[in-house]
Protein backbone atom coordinates (compact mmCIF):
# COMPACT_ATOMS: atom_id res chain seq x y z
CA UNK A 1 0.00 0.00 0.00
CA UNK A 2 1.47 3.31 -1.09
CA UNK A 3 1.35 6.29 1.30
CA UNK A 4 1.45 9.89 0.25
CA UNK A 5 3.93 12.06 2.12
CA UNK A 6 2.85 15.48 0.91
CA UNK A 7 0.29 16.19 3.68
CA UNK A 8 2.77 15.03 6.31
CA UNK A 9 5.47 17.31 4.93
CA UNK A 10 3.12 20.32 4.92
CA UNK A 11 1.96 19.56 8.46
CA UNK A 12 5.52 19.22 9.72
CA UNK A 13 6.51 22.51 8.07
CA UNK A 14 3.61 24.27 9.74
CA UNK A 15 4.49 22.83 13.16
CA UNK A 16 8.13 23.83 12.65
CA UNK A 17 7.20 27.44 11.73
CA UNK A 18 4.87 27.86 14.70
CA UNK A 19 7.45 26.36 17.05
CA UNK A 20 10.20 28.67 15.80
CA UNK A 21 7.93 31.73 16.11
CA UNK A 22 6.95 30.73 19.63
CA UNK A 23 10.54 30.08 20.74
CA UNK A 24 11.79 33.36 19.28
CA UNK A 25 9.07 35.28 21.09
CA UNK A 26 7.29 36.32 17.91
CA UNK A 27 4.07 34.51 18.81
CA UNK A 28 2.42 34.26 22.19
CA UNK A 29 -0.18 31.61 22.87
CA UNK A 30 -2.48 32.48 25.74
CA UNK A 31 -4.25 29.57 27.39
CA UNK A 32 -7.94 29.64 28.19
CA UNK A 33 -9.49 29.63 31.67
CA UNK A 34 -8.62 25.96 32.22
CA UNK A 35 -5.23 26.28 30.57
CA UNK A 36 -2.93 26.77 33.51
CA UNK A 37 -0.17 29.24 34.31
CA UNK A 38 -0.24 31.66 31.36
CA UNK A 39 -2.47 34.67 31.79
CA UNK A 40 -5.39 35.38 29.47
CA UNK A 41 -5.93 38.79 27.90
CA UNK A 42 -8.81 40.90 29.17
CA UNK A 43 -9.40 42.30 25.68
CA UNK A 44 -9.49 38.82 24.21
CA UNK A 45 -11.91 37.42 26.76
CA UNK A 46 -14.73 39.65 25.53
CA UNK A 47 -16.92 37.15 23.69
CA UNK A 48 -19.15 39.52 21.78
CA UNK A 49 -18.89 39.78 18.04
CA UNK A 50 -20.08 42.75 16.00
CA UNK A 51 -23.75 41.81 16.16
CA UNK A 52 -23.70 41.43 19.95
CA UNK A 53 -24.25 37.67 19.94
CA UNK A 54 -21.93 35.32 21.81
CA UNK A 55 -19.24 33.56 19.82
CA UNK A 56 -19.38 29.83 20.31
CA UNK A 57 -17.31 28.20 17.62
CA UNK A 58 -14.08 26.52 18.59
CA UNK A 59 -12.17 28.31 15.80
CA UNK A 60 -13.15 31.75 17.11
CA UNK A 61 -12.01 30.90 20.63
CA UNK A 62 -8.69 29.53 19.36
CA UNK A 63 -8.10 32.58 17.16
CA UNK A 64 -8.73 34.90 20.10
CA UNK A 65 -5.96 33.21 22.10
CA UNK A 66 -3.32 33.96 19.45
CA UNK A 67 -1.92 37.44 19.21
CA UNK A 68 1.40 39.07 18.41
CA UNK A 69 3.05 40.98 21.26
CA UNK A 70 3.02 44.80 21.26
CA UNK A 71 -0.27 44.91 19.38
CA UNK A 72 -3.44 46.56 20.56
CA UNK A 73 -6.86 47.53 19.29
CA UNK A 74 -6.89 51.13 18.14
CA UNK A 75 -9.58 53.42 16.86
CA UNK A 76 -9.38 53.69 13.07
CA UNK A 77 -7.11 56.36 11.66
CA UNK A 78 -9.08 56.29 8.39
CA UNK A 79 -12.72 55.61 7.57
CA UNK A 80 -13.84 54.75 4.04
CA UNK A 81 -17.30 56.06 3.15
CA UNK A 82 -19.12 56.09 -0.16
CA UNK A 83 -22.23 54.94 -1.92
CA UNK A 84 -23.17 51.28 -2.10
CA UNK A 85 -21.62 49.47 -5.04
CA UNK A 86 -19.22 52.38 -5.44
CA UNK A 87 -16.03 50.35 -4.99
CA UNK A 88 -15.46 50.87 -1.28
CA UNK A 89 -14.75 47.16 -0.69
CA UNK A 90 -12.28 47.07 -3.59
CA UNK A 91 -10.52 50.15 -2.23
CA UNK A 92 -10.28 48.61 1.25
CA UNK A 93 -8.94 45.32 -0.08
CA UNK A 94 -6.31 47.08 -2.21
CA UNK A 95 -5.14 49.16 0.75
CA UNK A 96 -5.08 46.04 2.93
CA UNK A 97 -2.48 44.50 0.61
CA UNK A 98 0.03 46.90 2.16
CA UNK A 99 1.76 45.56 5.28
CA UNK A 100 1.15 48.79 7.21
CA UNK A 101 -2.63 48.59 6.93
CA UNK A 102 -5.07 46.63 9.09
CA UNK A 103 -8.80 46.56 8.36
CA UNK A 104 -11.85 46.04 10.52
CA UNK A 105 -13.69 42.81 9.81
CA UNK A 106 -17.01 43.65 8.23
CA UNK A 107 -18.89 46.91 8.45
CA UNK A 108 -19.08 48.13 12.04
CA UNK A 109 -21.88 50.72 11.56
CA UNK A 110 -20.88 52.66 14.66
CA UNK A 111 -21.87 56.16 13.55
CA UNK A 112 -25.07 55.31 11.67
CA UNK A 113 -26.82 52.91 14.07
CA UNK A 114 -28.17 54.28 17.34
CA UNK A 115 -27.71 51.03 19.29
CA UNK A 116 -24.03 50.80 18.30
CA UNK A 117 -23.31 54.49 18.90
CA UNK A 118 -24.80 54.32 22.40
CA UNK A 119 -22.41 51.51 23.30
CA UNK A 120 -19.54 54.01 23.18
CA UNK A 121 -15.97 54.16 21.92
CA UNK A 122 -14.80 51.17 23.97
CA UNK A 123 -17.28 48.97 22.09
CA UNK A 124 -16.13 50.52 18.81
CA UNK A 125 -12.46 49.92 19.64
CA UNK A 126 -13.15 46.24 20.42
CA UNK A 127 -14.48 45.81 16.87
CA UNK A 128 -11.08 46.82 15.47
CA UNK A 129 -8.28 44.34 14.75
CA UNK A 130 -5.06 44.12 16.74
CA UNK A 131 -2.38 46.22 15.08
CA UNK A 132 1.18 47.33 15.65
CA UNK A 133 1.88 51.00 16.54
CA UNK A 134 3.25 51.68 13.03
CA UNK A 135 0.14 50.29 11.27
CA UNK A 136 -2.94 52.19 10.15
CA UNK A 137 -6.35 50.80 11.07
CA UNK A 138 -9.11 51.37 8.50
CA UNK A 139 -12.86 50.89 8.82
CA UNK A 140 -15.35 50.87 5.93
CA UNK A 141 -19.09 51.51 6.14
CA UNK A 142 -20.65 52.90 2.94
CA UNK A 143 -23.88 53.86 4.72
CA UNK A 144 -22.00 56.63 6.57
CA UNK A 145 -22.32 58.58 3.31
CA UNK A 146 -26.14 58.60 3.28
CA UNK A 147 -27.07 58.63 6.99
CA UNK A 148 -27.81 62.15 8.33
CA UNK A 149 -26.82 61.31 11.94
CA UNK A 150 -23.24 60.53 10.96
CA UNK A 151 -22.32 64.19 10.44
CA UNK A 152 -23.38 65.03 14.01
CA UNK A 153 -21.60 62.03 15.51
CA UNK A 154 -18.27 62.22 13.69
CA UNK A 155 -16.53 64.05 16.55
CA UNK A 156 -15.03 61.82 19.21
CA UNK A 157 -15.00 64.81 21.60
CA UNK A 158 -18.14 63.56 23.33
CA UNK A 159 -16.12 60.74 24.85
Amino acid sequence: MRRWCVPNVQWSQLVLCVTVLFLLGGLHIYRGPNGGALQTLDEVVDDEDMSGSTRTTQDDRAYRRLRFPKTSRRLPQAIIIGVRKGGTRALLEMLFLHKSVQKANGEVHFFDRDENYERGLDWYRKRMPYSFPNQITIEKSPSYFVTPEVKKRKDYEKY
